[in-house]
């Protein structure tokens, strides 16, 4: 019977609290993480991002530090990353230590006198089980997601290097061989890569895969060696290896965890915060206790805290702890300026202008 009525209460206590914290902010935040459908939604459609657009169009001028090293995402101060600031987590405590009486006090009502085998069987045998899952589950979490976002930082950076060696090579067998003005058949060569640019800089996922099934741009690069009659073994194991890391980097995108397995973290955490209160009701000590206050005030914001970073480090484009773009935006604008120099500010303003258009239409 004792085992029954705790249970209940683990239930009851997971949603009181899930109403509580959705308060704060995680209601809207958590809305995709646990709808499979919204989460592949977000993936596909919005928010890859691995360069910054503003800075990858500045590749007429010099380049100074302050404009390599800027905040990675707009979105960096925004309510969705408001949970590393101090104020939230500050909140977060106070507000655990300012309910820890009233939630004492209700359990005490309702939580039937035990003897001390049943009182201490839960604490005892259920805590200390849910405490080792929950840490198993956790490192799996934080060591699954880590690796992500590190594997996939190498291997976009790889991909924009290789890019840019491409670009530079054409460049040069562009100018062996063309000793008069650039004609629009040379052109082609570099529209292809100028456009990779791009899609790299703000295109989403979805965008990059119908372009591969349609039009792919190295396909495309292909073509205009052919009109173009180059022939350069370099050239095409660039090619080929740009091919095959990009295959790489769109396999690991879409390696985030699932929705059910945050729901699972979610539970444990809850469970333990239910001990603690279990736990606390039946200690015959005044509810207002400053040590116990305290104690539950910080398990609560660590737990609040915790999980967020989960969060966050599942999605490695927003958030607090993301992608690096530095090295990326470089080799971007790398790329960018040897194009400019070979065919001309003027037409790349001009694609640069046409991708934006291409991009705007796509979003309607």
């Amino acid at each position: 019977m004792m085992y029954e009525i705790s249970f209940f209460f683990v239930l009851l206590f997971n949603v009181v609290l899930g109403v509580e914290v959705s308060t704060f902010r995680l209601l809207k935040r958590l809305t995709p993480f646990f709808d499979e459908a919204e989460m592949q939604k977000q993936s596909d459609r919005k928010y890859r991002i691995y360069a910054n657009e503003s800075k990858i169009n500045i590749y007429t001028k010099a380049i100074t530090r302050d404009d390599l090293f800027t905040k990675p995402a707009a979105e960096r101060q925004s309510l969705q990353t408001v949970w590393i600031t101090a104020p939230y987590r500050a909140t977060m405590f106070a507000i655990a230590y300012s309910a820890y009486p009233t939630i004492i006090l209700f359990f005490r009502s309702i939580v039937p006198e035990a003897e001390t085998g049943e009182s201490t069987a839960l604490i005892s045998s259920f805590a200390p089980a849910i405490s080792l899952l929950y840490g198993a589950w956790l490192s799996v979490t934080f060591s699954i997601l880590e690796e992500r976002t590190s594997s996939l930082q190498r291997t976009v950076t790889e991909e924009s290097a290789l890019l840019h060696a491409l670009c530079r090579r054409t460049a040069k067998l562009v100018h062996a061989n063309c000793l008069k003005e650039i004609t629009e058949k040379e052109e082609a060569l570099f529209a292809p890569i100028f456009e990779q640019t791009t899609i790299l800089a703000c295109r989403s996922r979805e965008d990059e895969l119908l372009a591969i099934a349609n039009e792919d741009v190295y396909h495309r690069f292909d073509g205009a060696l052919l009109k173009n009659s180059i022939f350069d073994a370099g050239i095409t194991d660039l090619v080929d290896r740009l091919t095959a890391t990009r295959a790489v980097r769109l396999t690991k995108e879409t390696k985030s965890l699932p929705a059910a397995h945050f729901v699972v973290l979610a539970t444990f955490s809850f469970q333990l915060l239910f001990c603690f209160i279990y736990a606390a009701a039946l200690v015959p000590t005044p509810s207002d206790n400053s040590v116990l206050r305290v104690a539950f005030a910080l398990f609560f914001s660590v737990n609040v805290l915790v999980f967020n970073f989960s969060l966050d480090l599942n999605d490695p484009f927003r958030g607090n702890y993301q992608i690096r773009r530095s090295a990326i935006n470089a080799n971007l604008i790398a790329t960018r300026r040897i194009i400019a120099d070979v065919i001309g500010s003027t037409r790349t303003r001009m694609w640069e202008t046409e991708l934006k258009d291409n991009i705007t239409r796509s979003e309607f």
